[in-house]
């Protein structure tokens, strides 16, 4: 049978005495006010549980991108990690900015033309790295440390 609060409390100020559960009578989860509450001895305690970066899942700029967060920005990393989006948000940031850096490197590729790649390979790759470098750092700039 079950009590309402005011029950219980008039309960107390009458001197009944309230029935106790036993443990097994008292189940390990309840659920309250959209809620979860699991049972720690006696007594309910919430059962919130954060969701955590996952590094494998999140890509090289999504790393950078959490790292500088944690650095310069704790709030904003709590507030995802509570949102429970954090793995999204980190794993679409990580896609966005490595397409960023393929247009990027196309578009600096166009303005400053490589070298013939058959007759000076290494100025080629020297060339093309560069372009790519480049581009990550614009990259980060505009899309990381914000």
């Amino acid at each position: 049978m079950d009590k309402s609060f005011e029950e219980i409390m008039e309960g107390m100020k009458t001197g009944a005495p309230e029935e106790e559960k036993t443990d097994a009578e008292m189940p390990e989860y309840i659920v309250e006010n959209g809620i979860t509450y699991r049972r720690e001895g006696d007594f309910y305690v919430p059962d919130l549980r954060a969701e955590e970066a996952i590094p494998e899942r999140i890509g090289r700029y999504g790393r950078a991108r959490l790292k500088f967060l944690r650095d310069n920005r704790p709030e904003e990393e709590n507030r995802m990690i509570l949102d429970g989006n954090i793995n999204e948000i980190l794993e679409q940031l990580n896609e966005e900015a490595e397409n960023r850096i393929r247009e990027l490197t196309t578009e600096l590729e166009r303005k400053n033309p490589a070298p013939d790649k058959m007759k000076h390979q290494l100025e080629w790759v020297a060339h093309m790295n560069m372009l790519k470098e480049q581009a990550i750092e614009i990259v980060m700039n505009e899309m990381i440390y914000v």
